[in-house]
């Protein structure tokens, strides 16, 4: 405790932020696992944008996942809940254990499959299916798609 006091304000409020931030994310899942559990969540039917939502997840998750290589034995248990690439205490991918267990159970009370496939050093792929319906926009008189 000593050494954290000794560190400027700043670094130290970054700290405390930073930890806050990491328990209100570990809150957030165990309510939206347990919401998934009971049954009660209900989903909606939204108009999206496909090409938006990728490529913001691309942007978001796509340097961090490039560098790891999961093993086939352990892919197996990535879907479970609390379970990781890596239980050792180091735990080089982080993360509660929930995110692919309540992403598996969204999939699939939407009628989805989910699954992924590795191979070392070349980064994971995961990927997953939905019955999805085209929604076909019209566009104003003055608009041209050329």
């Amino acid at each position: 405790m000593d050494g954290f006091r000794q560190l400027p304000f700043c670094h130290r409020a970054f700290n405390i932020r930073a930890s806050a931030d990491s328990l209100l994310t570990i809150i957030n899942e165990i309510l939206d696992f347990s919401k998934i559990e009971s049954g009660k969540l209900t989903l909606e039917t939204l108009d999206f944008d496909l090409r938006d939502v990728v490529e913001g997840t691309l942007e978001l998750l796509a340097d961090g996942a490039q560098t790891k290589g999961i093993e086939s034995e352990v892919q197996a248990r990535l879907f479970q809940a609390f379970s990781q690439a890596d239980s050792s205490t180091t735990r080089k991918f982080g993360g509660t254990g929930l995110g692919l267990a309540i992403t598996r159970q969204l999939v699939q009370l939407m009628q989805g499959q989910i699954g992924v496939t590795s191979a070392l050093g070349n980064g994971p792929l995961f990927w997953f299916t939905l019955p999805l319906r085209f929604l076909t926009l019209a566009l104003p008189p003055s608009i041209s798609l050329r």
